[in-house]
């Protein structure tokens, strides 16, 4: 009499996904582009809290992104939007200032990747502590796109919104005065920019920057704005899973007997 024995092993692939929602900015990812000691951010579920103080070099930025990596591809964590769906979101601000000197700025938008080489949203001004101006910021292939201002009064709180529309490629841009009971939003359109692109998963990002474009750097001072409300008015945001795109599970081990 022979006996035989067998074993039977089972296992399924498990994509590791982002941890939170799209909505909770905890599981965004700093930016710091470059990294410097008189720029801070601190958040938490609903809100982030962006500030410099002191003197910051020009193009110094800091904020949060949607995914962790370069561009949706590289990134472990996070979330994105596919380029082949509509969407819009928006996002509350506000700025204040204590005494601030210099120029820097802050903005809300989207692109293929962390450095903006492909990208649009909305951007402010801010000279010596006060918004100098609101526009529409972008570029394609890393060349800027030429600025749409906005007609608004120049407040320190509202609402920016970038609308996306896969059929056109044309992304609809909407700043609200939030200051007004009326809540007046005024829209920028950028015609077909997705098609000159490169078709990639978009993510998201906000900011705040210091730049000398109107003069000096910021100096001195603090300059803050804090984000707050993100909201995916339309559309689904996607999750991004491992690279390696599954891990092992054991489900079951089980020994079978022949005679």
């Amino acid at each position: 009499m022979l006996k035989t024995s067998s074993f039977v092993l089972t296992v399924v692939l498990i994509n590791s996904v982002a941890f939170g929602s799209f909505t909770d900015l905890t599981a965004w990812d700093l930016l710091e582009d470059p990294p410097n000691g008189n720029m801070s951010a601190s958040r938490n579920a609903n809100s982030a809290t962006l500030t410099a103080n002191g003197a910051v070099p020009s193009a110094t930025d800091i904020g949060y992104t949607s995914v962790n990596g370069l561009e949706v591809s590289d990134s472990t964590q996070g979330y994105y939007f596919l380029p082949d769906q509509d969407f819009e979101i928006s996002i509350d601000f506000q700025m204040s200032s204590l005494s601030s000197m210099g120029g820097g700025g802050f903005g809300f938008g989207v692109g293929e990747d962390r450095d903006g080489m492909n990208s649009i949203g909305i951007a402010a001004s801010v000279v010596n502590g006060i918004v100098g101006d609101y526009f529409t910021s972008g570029k394609t292939n890393n060349a800027p796109l030429a600025p749409m201002s906005y007609s608004l009064p120049l407040v320190d709180q509202g609402r920016m919104a970038v609308q996306y529309e896969s059929s056109t490629g044309d992304f609809i841009l909407k700043l609200t005065d939030l200051t007004n009971p009326g809540n007046v939003t005024t829209t920028r359109q950028v015609t077909g920019l997705q098609n000159n692109w490169a078709d990639k998963p978009l993510l998201v990002s906000f900011f705040l920057r210091s730049d000398d474009i109107l003069g000096t750097a910021l100096t001195s001072g603090e300059l803050t704005t804090v984000f707050s409300n993100l909201n995916v008015v339309s559309g689904n945001a996607i999750a991004v899973p491992e690279p390696a795109a599954a891990c092992l599970l054991l489900l079951g081990l089980g020994f079978v007997q022949r005679r």
